[in-house]
């Protein structure tokens, strides 16, 4: 999917989640609390081929949908994948999919049918939206920085690909599958 060169590495992640870049000058140092370190997590995504046809006009894009909870952002993405973003990483770090092919289809094809409804309705004429996956399982890698406040614990997220910070839902996606973890995923937790 994207060169492996140019993911976001734990060095460049850390330097965000510490003090550079875009953290540092939206969210101050001492909101945050103390930076204890990062880990990269991986999130699947199912890959579909969207088809929309609006007034005799066909539009085709690539998209993925995670296969989680079906809440996160659509990815935009590409036809090519590395073998390492179709296999499941060896990590104890990966979410696992909880939605079947048919339910992750229709999700996607109402939050496609709710993009297309927002930028124009009255524009649209004999509409029909396809959606067919494209392959197997992607996982696509995040860094989460952890930070510790007084008694507790919060939560950055990067994506390592577009080396951009995550929102809301997938910072509560993320927080919510840390809590399922036995006590003894936070053993070997690297320190940055």
């Amino acid at each position: 999917m994207a060169d492996p060169n140019i993911m976001m590495s734990r060095a460049e992640a850390n330097q965000q989640f510490c003090g550079g870049g875009f953290f540092c000058h939206f969210f101050p140092f001492q909101s945050r609390g103390q930076f204890l370190g990062s880990h990269k997590i991986f999130i699947p995504y199912q890959p579909f081929q969207v088809r929309i046809v609006n007034r005799g006009c066909e539009l085709v894009h690539h998209l993925a949908l995670d296969s989680v909870t079906g809440e996160l952002d659509l990815h935009c993405v590409e036809l090519t994948w590395n073998e390492d973003d179709i296999l499941p990483p060896e990590s104890d770090h990966v979410l696992m999919s909880r939605l079947s092919l048919d339910c992750m289809q229709e999700v996607l094809l109402d939050q496609v049918r709710r993009r297309v409804y927002l930028s124009g309705f009255f524009g649209l004429q004999n509409l029909s939206i396809d959606a067919q996956t494209t392959g197997p399982e992607i996982y696509l890698p995040y860094w989460v920085g952890f930070y510790r406040k007084k008694d507790r614990v919060g939560i950055d997220v990067i994506d390592a690909y577009r080396k951009k910070p995550e929102g809301a839902k997938i910072r509560n996606l993320i927080f919510e599958w840390l809590k399922e973890q036995s006590s003894s995923y936070w053993a070997p937790f690297h320190v940055g």
